[in-house]
């Protein structure tokens, strides 16, 4: 039995031609965010509080240090003892440092945990055969020495999948593969399919169809996790004049009291060593 091509053939190729243009889209936004966008921004905030900041910070903990070792000289001196500086600064670094080895610990931890996760939730059907047929076909459709014609965008999205295929990402090969696919149904000379051959289209369209929504749905979630997260969270600040001053003049009075706390802290730890000629 022969059928023209149905409506359901023709609505799945359709639906995928959009779902292409708007993952293409998206892929578009995602890499114009991590190369044009967010590299601009992360110079424009290094330039405006950066250089603030990194000072703030590094007297803050200059301060932090001072305090602590004041308060061991004065301990020390109170029980009417010479402070060793050797020792207090023994032991002000071993109260630094156990804290970092606490959280490396932790992390270790956690990170165990991942891997474990990462095994546990591995795809089952994924075989190292379907890797490589399946770059060929992506190879085939965008390599640049046999299609010269090829868009910028379609040579990004080959770029792309030399590196999932080095890295074994199923995930993303699966996605490029059916972005790249040929949506038309296999025609006969005579623009008729029979019953089977509709079946197999009908079937082969919506598994591309799921692998497109797919990527949209976790390009969408990228571009979100991108715009939430530095630099890109600031980018309403870095645009507005009077924000920026207004972080810039609380940054340089932060600094100003730490530099003011470090002085008086260096001051009375400098008069207590001359107590007992240090």
């Amino acid at each position: 039995m022969k059928i023209v091509i149905d409506s359901e053939v023709e609505r799945l190729t359709n639906e995928i031609n959009n779902l292409k243009e708007a993952l293409m889209r998206l892929l578009d936004e995602e890499y114009d965010l991590l190369n044009n966008i967010c590299p601009h921004l992360q110079a424009q905030y290094y330039e405006y509080f950066g250089v603030l900041e990194t000072e703030t910070a590094m007297y803050e903990e200059q301060v932090r240090v001072l305090q602590r070792k004041l308060e061991l000289v004065r301990q020390s001196t109170n029980r009417g003892e010479a402070p060793d500086l050797a020792e207090i600064n023994k032991q002000i670094k071993l109260e630094m440092t156990a804290p970092i080895m606490e959280m490396v610990a932790a992390e270790g931890e956690v990170y165990t945990q991942v891997f474990e996760d990462m095994i546990e939730d591995a795809d089952p059907s994924f075989d190292n055969e379907e890797l490589k047929k399946l770059y060929k076909k992506i190879a085939k459709a965008l390599h640049p020495d046999l299609h010269p014609e090829l868009t910028e965008q379609e040579n990004r999205l080959f770029v792309e999948a030399i590196t999932a295929y080095k890295n074994g990402d199923i995930d993303t090969i699966r996605l490029i593969e059916a972005v790249t696919r040929t949506t038309e149904a296999d025609k006969n000379n005579d623009g008729e399919i029979d019953e089977t051959e509709e079946q197999d289209a009908v079937s082969e369209l919506q598994k591309q169809r799921e692998y497109i929504v797919f990527g949209i749905d976790e390009t969408c979630a990228r571009i979100a996790e991108i715009k939430n997260s530095y630099p890109y969270k600031y980018k309403a600040v870095l645009d507005d004049p009077e924000q920026v001053k207004e972080i810039q003049d609380r940054l340089k009075q932060a600094l100003a009291d730490y530099k003011k706390l470090f002085d008086s802290y260096r001051d009375d730890l400098e008069k207590l060593m001359k107590e007992f000629g240090k």
